[in-house]
């Protein structure tokens, strides 16, 4: 995946990079599931990423009543961003996720967006957890 990443311009040796996502679902499942798939290893440097959900939830010091993370129409309403696309197509939820960023940034300048989840190969699938 890094030589596939290096030659796609991709992956720069002189830059750091961290996977952002809206949730530990993508990378516990959908990526574990592509890589099966694939027939690779799962790549290292996805091994721990980032939740927005959960900078979304510290920078703006709110909870869901029901206890739930925000989903990807909340967060952009509560920050008053405008999605563009349809949700739960790669590209256009990768974009979304970019402006979610940029909102958080908005309340907080120089927030940094570290890694705040790891990947868990023994995950198993749980609807609505986070």
């Amino acid at each position: 995946m890094l030589a596939w990443m290096r030659s796609s311009g991709l992956l720069l040796e002189d830059k750091n990079f961290i996977l952002v996502t809206d949730g530990v679902f993508d990378c516990n499942h959908w990526l574990q599931h592509q890589c099966k798939l694939s027939k690779i290893e799962y790549p290292g440097w996805a091994k721990h990423f980032s939740n927005v959900k959960r900078h979304f939830k510290y920078v703006l010091s709110t909870n869901k009543d029901d206890g739930k993370s925000f989903s990807i129409s909340e967060m952009t309403e509560r920050l008053g961003i405008k999605m563009d696309g349809q949700l739960h197509r790669a590209l256009d939820d990768a974009k979304t996720i970019v402006k979610i960023m940029k909102g958080i940034r908005g309340r907080r300048p120089g927030f940094p967006f570290n890694t705040n989840a790891t990947y868990r190969p023994d995950w198993t699938l749980r609807f609505f957890d986070d």
